[in-house]
């Protein structure tokens, strides 16, 4: 998630047969239906966000609008009208929950407003979700691990806002809560699941900790633009939510860690 543009790692399995080999084990006993109903799940959430990229696009933006100043005597074209809809529904603001408007907790974190804010989260959702489902065959893990980690992240970015000494930020929008969520709870199943991190291979328990590093180290960070509280927040419950529902398929705190 991000105040207004987040740069986001990408991250891509080496290779197919990676999935493959680090998943028959599970795969084997998991229903067919259960796995294609979690990669619809899966293809759903993205096509939700590329859904309301596209309404951001043609409502356009405007320096005044971010603002809040809004075009009061403007005409109220078709554009203005979508825009005002995507402001006051998909944009999480920390007056929200105070005016009952308790939706944008999940709404804003479907919502992106840059393209390569979206096809970076949307990429490394597709991955981190990829390796999850060839572990957890489960539309309801997959749905409940997306939707917690969703509030979790806007949590983290409202609880930040309310405790900071350097003023409130306006508004938080984006997916980031919900990769670093999934990515937790599917590293957390599979920590030695190779990933590259731009060229460098590596485990994927070393990118979720690098980032999870990255996030804290730039917390309270009055120069960034990245909702770090808000990654964070969605992080913690992949943890939790892999440590109280997960740990019976295997991984850091179940029965094995299997490798490649």
């Amino acid at each position: 998630m991000s105040y207004l543009v987040q740069s986001i790692t990408v991250w891509r399995p080496l290779s197919s047969s990676a999935f493959v080999g680090t998943s028959r084990r599970y795969f084997s006993s998991n229903s067919h239906s259960a796995y294609q109903a979690s990669r619809t799940l899966l293809w759903s959430c993205i096509g939700a966000n590329v859904l309301i990229f596209g309404a951001w696009a043609y409502a356009g933006t405007d320096s005044r609008e971010i603002a809040g100043q809004w075009f009061r005597n403007a005409a109220d074209t078709t554009q203005l009208r979508m825009r005002r809809v995507l402001h006051q529904n998909f944009l999480l603001n920390v007056s929200d929950p105070k005016q009952g408007k308790y939706w944008t907790l999940i709404t804003s974190a479907f919502s992106q407003k840059d393209a390569f804010h979206l096809l970076a989260n949307m990429f490394s959702l597709h991955t981190f979700a990829s390796i999850f489902t060839y572990s957890v065959a489960s539309p309801w893990h997959l749905g409940g691990l997306i939707a917690g980690s969703a509030l979790a992240g806007s949590a983290g970015f409202l609880v930040q806002q309310q405790s900071s000494p350097y003023g409130q930020r306006t508004y938080a929008l984006g997916a980031s809560g919900i990769v670093l969520g999934v990515g937790t709870a599917a590293a957390m199943l599979r920590p030695f699941f190779p990933i590259t991190i731009v060229i460098v291979p590596a485990p994927l328990w070393v990118a979720l900790l690098g980032y999870v590093t990255y996030d804290t180290y730039f917390l309270q960070n009055q120069q960034s633009r990245t909702g770090h509280a808000a990654h964070l927040g969605g992080a913690t419950f992949g943890a939790l939510y892999y440590t109280f529902f997960l740990r019976r398929f295997g991984g850091v705190l179940g029965t094995s860690v299997f490798r490649r």
